[in-house]
């Protein structure tokens, strides 16, 4: 099995976001964990040990295919080539149609890419109790 996480910056959200490795790589202990960040977050990844290789953007063009994807960035771009890439399931954002989409994700309709608009995703934002963890692990539930 080969997994891609998709999370480029800011590097505090990609400390938090490798809150994942740990649950995917107990769950497939034989799965290649890549990860696609940006240049400026990269460093924080280097010596994670559930990650086997790890990716700036600029080197997007090396990425092979996947079994999974995981697109936690709601920049179109990045979604774009989330849908892009040669995938068996896509979890989190990415393009269809030309609009942003989202897998179900209590997290995504808190976000600006919210599929009820900005002013509820703002409401269910002030609503919210969940870590982002929790969040990450309900996302990651639909696929495991």
């Amino acid at each position: 099995m080969r997994v891609l996480i998709v999370k480029l910056g800011a590097i505090g959200d990609v400390i938090r976001t490798t809150s994942l490795l740990k649950g995917l790589r107990e769950k497939y202990p034989e799965a290649a964990i890549d990860w696609l960040t940006a240049k400026t977050a990269s460093e924080v990844l280097t010596s994670n040990p559930f990650i086997d290789r790890s990716y700036i953007w600029e080197e997007r063009g090396e990425l092979g295919s996947y079994d999974l994807v995981i697109g936690l960035e709601d920049d179109f771009e990045a979604c774009q080539l989330v849908s892009r890439i040669n995938s068996g399931k896509i979890l989190g954002a990415f393009v269809q149609g030309g609009e942003i989409a989202y897998t179900p994700s209590a997290w995504f309709d808190m976000s600006a890419i919210s599929k009820f608009g900005l002013e509820a995703a703002n409401e269910l934002k002030q609503q919210n109790r969940k870590t982002f963890q929790q969040h990450m692990a309900e996302l990651l539930a639909t696929f495991l």
